[in-house]
This record gives C-alpha cells, sequence and structure tokens, in this order.
C-alpha cells in the first residue's frame, strides 16, 4: 500500500480483477484489515495521565522506535539540515495542522534532522501547545531555537555542518552551536540580527 496508492482504501479488495491487490486481499480479507484498524492501540489509554499535554502519546511507543531506527542505522552525513515537514492526514486528530504553503496541506507537522543524502536522522513531531516545555533548556532560545537544539544532539564535536533557513536561524543560536563545535550556516531574518551575550 505504500508502493501502489489507490485513491480509496477498499479498491485494493476490488472484484474488479485490474484493481484488486492479491498480494494484500489474498492474506486478508477487507473485513479483517478494518477491524484492526479500528482496534490497534499502542498504549493502554487507562494508564495515561489526566494531565496529559502530549497528543502523539497514543503514538509514543512508535514514535519511540522510529528515532531510535533513524538514529542507530546510519552514521550521519556530513552536512544536515534541519526543516519542518508534514506527514499527509485527512481525518480526525486535535494534532492535525493546516499548513498553506506545503504541498499537502492537512496532516501532522514534524521537525526533522536530515542528512544530504535524503536519510531522516531525527524526528520531533511538532505541537504547538507544548512548545513551552522546551524552555527547561538553558541558555532558552524559545521553543523554535530549543528544538533546534535538541535536533543537533549528539552532534557535538563531529564535524557536522548543520543549513537552517530562516525560521530557525537567530545569531544567539549560532553563538550556541558554535560553542558546542556545531557548524551551522543559515539565512537570517533583518529583525534578528541583533545580538546578545551567550553564556
Amino acid at each position: 500500500m505504500a508502493y501502489i496508492k489507490y485513491p480509496n482504501y477498499r479498491m485494493y479488495w476490488s472484484s474488479n480483477p485490474a484493481f484488486r491487490m492479491d498480494l494484500i486481499a489474498d492474506i486478508m480479507s477487507l473485513k479483517r484489515s478494518e477491524k484492526i484498524k479500528t482496534y490497534l492501540h499502542f498504549v493502554d489509554n487507562d494508564e495515561t495521565p489526566e494531565n496529559n499535554t502530549d497528543m502523539f502519546v497514543t503514538a509514543k511507543p512508535i514514535l519511540d522506535i522510529l528515532r531510535e531506527t533513524f538514529s542507530g542505522t546510519v552514521t550521519p552525513a556530513e552536512y544536515q539540515s534541519i526543516d519542518k515537514m508534514i506527514i499527509p492526514f485527512k481525518g480526525r486528530s486535535r494534532a492535525k495542522q493546516y499548513i498553506k504553503s506545503k504541498p499537502k496541506k492537512w496532516g501532522f507537522e514534524a521537525w526533522v534532522r536530515s542528512s544530504s543524502d535524503g536519510y531522516m536522522t531525527v524526528l520531533e513531531m511538532y505541537q504547538e501547545k507544548r512548545q513551552g516545555q522546551n524552555n527547561t533548556l538553558s541558555p532558552n532560545f524559545g521553543p523554535i531555537g530549543n528544538t533546534v537544539v535538541i535536533l543537533c544532539q549528539g552532534l557535538e564535536g563531529k564535524n557536522r555542518k548543520i543549513i537552517l533557513d530562516n525560521f530557525f536561524t537567530t545569531i544567539q543560536l549560532l553563538l550556541y552551536l558554535n560553542q558546542k563545535k556545531i557548524h551551522v550556516l543559515g539565512t537570517i531574518r533583518s529583525n534578528r540580527r541583533s545580538v546578545q551575550r551567550v553564556n
């Protein structure tokens, strides 16, 4: 299904031989597949704290496995970039975002660090209401800058070059990452040119 995408999920089980995907339909019935999708859970909802603010708590085990796999599979290339991406999704979710500038406008927003060869090495799901929780970092660069610091963890002193666009770049952040021996190249907005001392 990841490689051959149909506009309608049920078409994989179509009675029309031109559309029916035997590799899928012969293994599992449509009814069975839909039942699994309906009841598939990765965490026990009863164990989720009442004051939980993580909009992706029900997918946390899968996200943790993905992060571990991304970071442990390959050695990051010398050149890395940090940017936003959209994971297309049209269903119902309070975490769904609308980004006008993206080709796929509806979905889950993620901030990622990727290698020049196209391999994603770090993934952080964007949650506007939780961004303030990153402000425990010291020094504090605000929600966006703190996310960059988190995405750069593990690159200190490893001669890696990070490419940023003007959404992420501030002089204070560049000075801090330079102290950590992480080289950064990025465009900067005119209203972010003032320099403050970073301890």
